[in-house]
């Protein structure tokens, strides 16, 4: 206890002399500290300025040429490119189509029974009511396109060279607020030579307002059924400088012929138009 209690009387600059005396033994762990860290900082800084440098690159690339820079075909083989932008194309022009057909027939891919001769169907027909909310017109658009997807590829006999194997074809549709949006599943397995590439996923979206068509339409309907034996032509007028489309009718025998007319938006070339029929 005695010799413990003389040590810690020990005066400040013996215990300096001691910590001095090591560090000249070759106790270096403090600096050997320091030196590691200082690579560290400096290898982080390196990095920071790497990354600072390509984003810029890659900025000074879009800026430079925007309409050639495709983020997505930059994770395709430039082998696979040419084929990707096949099927891309296929899947654009497919889906504008089966807008068109579905605006041409009132929402359905196949026309119902209740129709008249050219496939519009009947919403109103003395005092019966039939409609389609959104979730059902999203439905037809996504059977036309997965049967009629095939049709454009045509088997992908443009590419002789390719041994391409392909899956059933699903696609999810989704009818926003002045666009349709495509989701399309197409599992197709393409070799070359020795070499095969896969490719499922293909998106695409078409700017048409479907969603405030389809408004309009059962709007009109839910007005005509409320004065079934009466057409409120300032009611339809009202509805379509509301939302700014234009309403047709036509006579058709004991029928009238609606058609809601997308002003602001052309499919394929034209104005997007929405066809059904009443019965009177």
């Amino acid at each position: 206890m005695k010799k413990r209690s003389e040590q810690a009387k020990l005066p400040k600059e013996a215990l300096r002399e001691r910590v001095t005396f090591k560090e000249k033994e070759g106790d270096l762990s403090g600096n050997h500290w320091f030196h590691t860290n200082s690579i560290r900082r400096a290898q982080v800084t390196a990095f920071i300025i790497i990354a600072i440098v390509l984003v810029f690159a890659v900025i000074a690339i879009f800026l430079a040429k925007p309409d050639i820079i495709n983020i997505k075909s930059l994770t395709i083989s430039s082998e696979m490119r040419p084929v990707h932008s096949f099927i891309q194309s296929c899947v654009e022009q497919t889906t504008e189509n089966a807008i068109q057909h579905i605006g041409d027939n009132g929402g359905y891919y196949i026309p119902p029974n209740k129709s008249l001769f050219n496939g519009i169907p009947i919403y109103f027909d003395k005092g019966e009511t039939k409609t389609l909310t959104n979730q059902e017109i999203e439905l037809e658009l996504s059977k036309y396109v997965n049967e009629m997807l095939f049709f454009c590829t045509k088997n992908f006999a443009d590419f002789s060279d390719l041994k391409v194997e392909q899956e059933e074809i699903k696609t999810t549709t989704q009818i926003q607020k002045g666009k349709v949006v495509f989701n399309i599943n197409y599992p197709l397995s393409i070799s070359k030579a020795e070499k095969t590439y896969t490719f499922n996923k293909f998106d695409t979206e078409t700017k048409v307002r479907l969603f405030t068509i389809n408004q309009v339409a059962n709007k009109i309907i839910e007005d005509q059924k409320e004065f079934p034996e009466d057409l409120c032509i300032t009611c339809i007028q009202d509805v379509a400088m509301k939302n700014e489309v234009v309403v047709d009718m036509r006579d058709f025998q004991d029928s009238i012929i609606f058609s809601i007319i997308d002003i602001k938006n052309l499919v394929n070339g034209n104005d997007f138009t929405f066809y059904f029929a009443n019965e009177y």
